[in-house]
């Protein structure tokens, strides 16, 4: 009972005797993040227990620094490992696809303007390649979760959709360097390593399992375009051969 009165009362005195001083430093002087973290610290966290899960305070601080794009940047690509074990399995698309469709903005803005220098593009063509890029980056995210997904499941995975969308959207980091020649192909590479890591933490997989489940469908898809290709190239060749039998 004397806790739970000594918190009250301090509540009660920073409201009535620092009010203007505490909204002013909040939401003046604070990021949204940090308005977060400060509540927390100076009143939440010596009122409220702090425990493990979804709900503590560590995660709540680990959910809103999500936000900032900068740290998410360097948090995924320099420790996925890291950042996919803390990541929210769920919470809805919007913060993950704003991630993605910042980083598919950013590969699509570089390529417009290198289309205009080096080949003569106009605005127009530049603009298409930037909103194709984002839309086209989006839609292949819920695409490649699908296929994803059903893979993570073959192989054992609890993760749900979300989750799966969720890692790709991240993994999307890598598309910051796709734009440049010989790095965007080792960024490639280096984007399916994110994914395996991602499907390891979120469907409770061991590495192995997760690397294959991510890279048997790209198993699969090159075998198809493999195929394809032979079947054009022998028609083509067929076609050339039946021309020159007429003459």
């Amino acid at each position: 009972m004397k806790n739970h009165y000594k918190c009250a009362q301090s509540i009660n005195t920073l409201i009535l005797n620092n009010f203007i001083l505490y909204m002013e430093y909040n939401f003046v002087y604070l990021s949204k993040c940090e308005r977060y973290e400060h509540f927390l610290v100076t009143v939440v966290k010596d009122c409220i227990p702090v425990v493990r899960g979804e709900t503590s305070y560590y995660t709540k601080r680990r959910q809103c620094k999500m936000d900032n794009y900068v740290d998410t940047l360097k948090k995924v690509l320099t420790d996925p490992e890291g950042f996919y074990s803390e990541m929210p399995r769920e919470g809805g698309y919007q913060e993950p696809l704003t991630f993605a469709a910042i980083n598919f903005a950013i590969v699509g803005l570089l390529s417009g303007i290198i289309a205009v220098i080096l080949r003569g593009a106009d605005a127009i063509s530049a603009v298409s390649i930037l909103v194709g890029a984002v839309i086209g980056g989006i839609v292949g995210l819920f695409i490649g979760g699908i296929i994803l997904f059903i893979f993570f499941k073959i192989f054992g995975g609890t993760g749900e959709y979300e989750g799966t969308v969720r890692i790709l959207s991240y993994s999307s980091a890598v598309q910051v360097f796709a734009w440049i020649p010989i790095i965007g192909w080792i960024a490639s590479l280096y984007g399916i390593w994110l994914n395996i890591v991602g499907g390891k933490h979120v469907h409770n997989l061991t590495t192995v399992k997760s690397a294959i489940a991510v890279l048997l469908p790209l198993v699969i898809f090159g075998v198809i375009i493999a195929l394809l290709m032979a079947v054009i190239i022998a028609s083509i060749a067929a076609i050339g051969l039946g021309g020159l039998g007429g003459f």
